[in-house]
Order: structure tokens, then sequence, then C-alpha cells
């Protein structure tokens, strides 16, 4: 059984052995569908996720539950010399202990990117990430990452590509997911 106690000005975590009980639900599904107007695909995961747990805190057993949420969709399409896709990714963790008030957040991603290749031998690739993470209840941290790659092919084994990263240009940045 994991545990926590204070000691001075720390917090010291430790595992004892006591009796203890722990459950854990998990539903998944996923579904996938064609899409040939755009010749692409769309598809959705759902995750779910429950754990009943208990721990030992200041010298009594205390149970506490985590949940978890998240939903993903992706599309995907190529249109000529254009090939892109856009995935969606929402997530929700909930923290319940007996006694004290649930702790929430939510994260939200959306991924995309973007192929451009007008020719056998030349390609530009971007990509971008947009995060709307929740740090604490109600306030927000969002940041934007963006990349692109031109690729030109001189021959089967050789290809020259430069690369610019952090478009935006942060100089620091932090994120979860």
């Amino acid at each position: 059984l994991a545990g926590q106690s204070f000691l001075g000005d720390y917090l010291f975590n430790y595992y004892s052995k006591k009796p203890s009980k722990q459950n854990n639900w998990t539903i998944m599904g996923t579904i996938a569908y064609n899409l040939n107007f755009i010749h692409g695909m769309t598809g959705l995961n759902v995750i779910y996720d429950k754990n009943n747990l208990s721990m030992l805190s200041m010298s009594s057993i205390t149970p506490y539950y985590n949940k978890m949420y998240r939903i993903i969709w992706k599309v995907n399409g190529s249109l000529s010399i254009l090939n892109w896709q856009y995935q969606m990714d929402f997530g929700r963790n909930i923290l319940s202990i007996k006694n004290l008030t649930s702790q929430k957040n939510n994260q939200w991603q959306h991924t995309f990117s973007l192929v451009i290749q007008p020719s056998t031998v030349f390609n530009i690739q971007t990509a971008g990430e947009y995060y709307h993470n929740e740090v604490t209840e109600k306030h927000y941290k969002d940041i934007f990452l963006a990349d692109v790659k031109c690729t030109y092919s001189i021959g089967k084994h050789l290809e020259l590509a430069t690369t610019v990263s952090n478009i935006c240009n942060y100089k620091k940045y932090s994120y979860t997911s």
C-alpha cells in the first residue's frame, strides 16, 4: 500500500504491507470510415479508465479514485499534390479523495500536417500542434508549435533538405498531454 506522511517540511512517500483493495475499469472503442470524396478516412477513438484505490495517508487508509476520459478524432485526405491530416485530442482527468474536493483538469491538443509535392523530386512538409491545457481550475495554458521542411531529391539515395523548427520562436515552453 502506498503511503505518505509529512516529516517536518518534507513529504515522505513510502510503501507498507497492509490489506488493500483495488479495481480498475477500462473501456476502449474505435470506429473508422473511408471518405472516398477526399481520398482519405476519418476515425474516432474513445477511452475511459477508472481506478478505485486506497493509500495510507497520515497513518490512516484513505480511499480514492482516478478517472480518465479521452476522445481522439482523426481525419486525413489526399487531393492531387496535397496530403493532409488533422487530429483533435480531448482528455479529462478527475482525482477524487475521500472528504476532499475532486481535482479535475482538461487537455486539448490539435495536430495538423500538410505535405505538398509538386514534383517527384521536391516536397514541402508543414506540421503544427496547438495545446490548450488546464493548469488549475479555469486557468489554461495555450501554446502553438509549427515546423516547415523542404526536401529536394538529387538521386535515389541523396537529398537536400532544409528545416525551420519552432517558427513561433518560443524561447521556453512546456505542455502536458
